[in-house]
């Protein structure tokens, strides 16, 4: 038999330029999901897991202890959205000498997580000192420690910001 060659065919170019494409878009789609600042893994993942018990120790220490924290938006001149946080022992006393650190990331942006030592203004209250800057829901990984106790807690929180009125120029 004698099969004749179409040299002109474009069949070949039509399979080698399906397959560019499909690589291409594999390449865009990968560039778009590793900067997607919505994604985010937990940070030291593999080391919380293997501490996973001294974590459920420490958690079930502070539920012993009684204590608890709750974030509020304290709106000040010229910093609408300054967070507070107050510590409060079992009998709600106010708890003002313990040292803050609070983790915190927006649900939205959970790959922009921050950290941040809190400062204490008095009566258990105890300051962030960067405005948060979207309403929605945050989560707080509240450690609070004091010469005798550490007290950690997990806090879901949606906040609404309160808008500033521009001032007439």
């Amino acid at each position: 038999m004698n099969h004749a060659t179409n040299k002109g065919s474009p069949w070949p170019w039509i399979l080698i330029g399906m397959l560019v494409l499909q690589a291409s878009m594999c390449i865009v789609g990968v560039a778009f999901a590793s900067q997607d600042r919505s994604f985010a893994v937990e940070t030291d993942y593999h080391r919380k897991a293997v501490d996973w018990d001294r974590v459920v120790a420490r958690q079930r220490s502070s539920l012993l202890m009684g204590w608890h924290s709750h974030v509020h938006l304290n709106p000040s001149r010229g910093q609408a959205n300054q967070l507070v946080l107050t510590l409060q022992d079992d009998h709600q006393q106010p708890i003002s000498n313990a040292n803050v650190t609070l983790r915190y990331f927006h649900h939205a942006r959970a790959a922009d997580f921050r950290e941040a030592t809190l400062e204490p203004t008095g009566d258990g209250n105890y300051r962030l000192a960067s405005p948060l800057n979207r309403d929605g829901i945050w989560e707080f990984r509240v450690l609070a420690r004091t010469s005798s106790a550490v007290f950690t807690e997990q806090l879901l929180v949606d906040l609404i910001l309160p808008k500033i009125a521009e001032t007439p120029r």
